[in-house]
């Protein structure tokens, strides 16, 4: 009876506040109630659930941007700390047996606020530093951007730097995304064209404008005895040639693949492409020079000189002209540049020398190039100067020696040629079918021309091979040709396994334009802590760009001493590493005080904290040999909320001992007193309010409310 009581009167109250106030506390009363509290904790746990399955699928940056740091989680313990703060507000004014509930709600607040805090203001990145080194800065992998420098053309030196935060996140754009990043006070626009969150790389070969002329060849082999051809170069869709800047004048280049090699040169010049496809009958050992020149009619005529056959000092007038022209000698010279033997497939330049005169005027040395058809007949000493018109230009055809021992081995060479027009040509030398007498060494013999003629893209082409003296067989096809192509550097989208999620390189795909001009290029994370610059050129101007982390100041230094590593015998891994560091922070006045860091034993300093993280050995540039010398990598953490959470916690131990001691303790008696002092209010109030007859409440025979939410009146 006495609890039916007090719930009419409490009704009876409730009626007669004002409407708003009845809404309010209508709200207040939802916001403190355990329904609520249900309701939260509930979702809470079913997130936490969810984003456990989500961060094993997609990585924790993936979880971190799409649910820890998302607006719905942020609503949910918003819901959740107003709930914990309403439930310890309903109750004012507290009792003392209730302290316990208040402590432990006012540390679950706390508890909250620092992880609040710590989200918007902690900060965390990585710090490299080699043995001897001295780092004052860390990088903040979690801040990344574009970092541009313009570069002076004269000295090479930077004008000045440029930071566009840029934060692409955890998963790839769609097509057609186009985001500007860079500020108007810019000299230059940036805008993002293409994002991919785990990019990597791929090569690719484009038509542009000043490129160099370059092939994509496949040839496939058959071994003696298979049943399927299969790739030379052991790639999926063969090979490119392509004619190195470097090798410019010779327009030539060639690589070898075990037994064959394969060459490609472009010519802009019929006669060149002529003599390609009908070289000499009869060449000899040494070879045979082709002059062209023009007759007294203004025709364009050929002679054909063996060298086997030619005289020193005997001059040869040639037909129809008054150019007369004088054998000097053959010779070689040896190439001493890497990249043009590696280019050429030859390690000296054949050549003859002819004198040429016209009419009764001096002679002039004029050479021709075996296999450099584009080499101009005549170069000054030292390739400086110009040199004087040349009366006749000289195409040198020398058999290659195929076979034996010379040149590794080399049973074939297959030539491509190019011309600017997108034309092929081929031609496919192959050993003298001479076999050696019975005992004899197979020696390099003179090879010869099996097969030549116009080819088209596509078009399979058998070069040598199916017979009793050369089992194996070659064919080849020719995918692609450009005329003036560039090689580089694109980047797709990489399926990482499961655990490697979200520890991808990500690459963006930049528009930048400059005083009208526009380039587009990609940029990548580097995967290591240093910054990989792309050089962008305009006409009137340099940069360099970045896709790079921003690199914070830590206001101290650290430098280390030594690291050591620890390996378990017969085992490559370390078992365990430490690095021997000096802290040095002159504001605090410290000078190189020493520490040591190693697994679960961090260096704190000023609110941050080195973890022991990885390292990496140290390697000689030029060698590529490791020095023994090694990269310690720290993890770098400063969390500024970590004093809330650490109060806060605290303060939840001290609440639930509370609640539990002076539950069971001598301070309070179940609540009787407390549930009998507010009947007692209740009936006084509904006195005054006209009712009466009111029966006093007997201490310790209240009821308590099944509903905690009934004691609020």
């Amino acid at each position: 009876m006495a609890s039916n009581r007090h719930s009419q009167s409490r009704d009876q109250f409730y009626q007669s506040l004002p409407w708003f106030l009845r809404i309010a506390l209508s709200v207040f009363r939802f916001l403190a109630s355990v329904k609520l509290a249900v309701i939260c904790i509930a979702s809470l746990a079913a997130t936490l659930a969810y984003a456990t399955f989500y961060e094993s699928k997609h990585g924790s940056p993936a979880t971190q941007e799409k649910i820890y740091q998302s607006p719905g989680f942020g609503i949910l313990l918003a819901f959740l700390a107003i709930n914990i703060f309403c439930a310890a507000a309903i109750r004012f004014p507290w009792k003392r047996r209730q302290t316990g509930f208040v402590v432990t709600h006012i540390g679950l607040l706390v508890l909250i606020a620092g992880s609040f805090v710590g989200l918007k203001l902690s900060d965390e990145g990585n710090v490299a530093i080699a043995e001897g080194d001295t780092a004052d800065r860390f990088v903040r992998t979690q801040h990344p951007l574009i970092r541009v420098r313009q570069i002076d053309r004269k000295t090479g030196s930077s004008e000045g730097e440029y930071e566009m935060p840029f934060n692409g996140g955890a998963f790839d754009w769609p097509a057609g995304s186009f985001e500007v990043i860079s500020d108007k006070t810019f000299p230059f626009k940036i805008a993002v064209k293409e994002y991919i969150a785990n990019a990597g790389p791929k090569r690719i070969h484009v038509e542009s404008k000043g490129g160099m002329p370059m092939v994509r060849i496949r040839p496939m082999t058959k071994p003696p005895g298979a049943t399927e051809a299969r790739d030379v170069f052991e790639e999926e869709r063969g090979t490119w040639l392509e004619i190195p800047t470097e090798a410019s004048r010779s327009m030539r280049t060639s690589q070898s693949a075990g037994p064959a090699r394969f060459a490609f040169t472009y010519a802009n010049d019929k006669r060149v492409i002529d003599d390609f496809l009908n070289p000499p009958k009869n060449p000899g050992e040494n070879g045979v020079a082709r002059i062209h020149y023009t007759d007294k009619n203004d025709k364009p005529r050929t002679f054909d000189i063996r060298v086997d056959d030619a005289k020193a000092n005997d001059p040869v007038v040639l037909p129809d002209s008054d150019l007369t022209v004088t054998f000097v000698n053959s010779d070689s010279q040896e190439i001493n540049d890497r990249a043009m033997v590696a280019a050429l497939g030859e390690s000296v330049f054949r050549l003859v020398t002819f004198n040429v005169r016209k009419g009764s005027g001096p002679n002039i040395a004029h050479r021709g190039y075996a296999y450099q058809p584009t080499f101009p007949p005549i170069i000054p000493p030292g390739g400086e100067g110009k040199p004087p018109e040349p009366l006749v230009t000289i195409s040198y055809f020398r058999p290659l020696d195929l076979g034996g021992g010379g040149m590794g081995g080399t049973f074939g060479v297959v030539e491509l040629m190019g011309d600017p027009d997108g034309n092929l040509y081929y031609r496919v030398f192959g050993r003298d079918s001479t076999p050696p007498k019975p005992g004899e060494t197979p020696a390099p013999r003179p090879g010869v021309v099996k097969s030549s003629g116009p080819l088209k893209l596509g078009e399979k082409i058998v070069a040598f091979g199916g017979n009793p003296n050369m089992p194996m067989t070659l064919n080849f096809e020719v995918e692609k040709y450009l005329t003036s192509g560039v090689d580089k550097i694109v980047y797709e989208p990489i399926e990482l396994p499961v655990g490697k999620k979200g520890e991808g390189l990500a690459a963006a795909f930049l528009e930048m334009t400059v005083d009208g001009e526009t380039r587009e290029f990609w940029v990548r994370r580097p995967a290591n802590f240093d910054t990989w610059f792309n050089d962008v050129s305009f006409p009137s101007k340099d940069f360099q760009v970045a896709y790079d982390c921003d690199r914070k100041s830590l206001n101290f230094q650290i430098k280390l001493v030594d690291f050591e590593a620890k390996f378990a015998k017969g085992s490559p891994e370390p078992t365990a590493y430490e690095s021997k560091v000096l802290l040095t922070d002159e504001s605090k006045g410290i000078k190189d005080k020493p520490f040591t860091i190693y697994m679960n034993h961090p260096l704190e300093h000023r609110g941050y904290v080195f973890y022991q993280s990885s390292y990496v050995p140290e390697r000689d540039p030029r060698t590529k040999q490791e020095t023994g010398d090694f990269q310690s990598i720290f993890q770098v953490g400063l969390d500024a909320g970590r004093p809330l959470k650490y109060g806060g916690s605290a303060l939840i131990v001290l609440g639930v001992f509370l609640q539990f001691y002076m539950r069971a303790g001598v301070f309070t008696d179940g609540g009787k007193r407390e549930d009998h002092r507010a009947a007692e209010r209740a009936r006084k109030l509904l006195e005054r309010k006209g009712k009466k007859d009111v029966p006093k409440v007997k201490p310790g025979r209240t009821k308590r409310p099944k509903n905690p939410d009934e004691a609020i009146l």
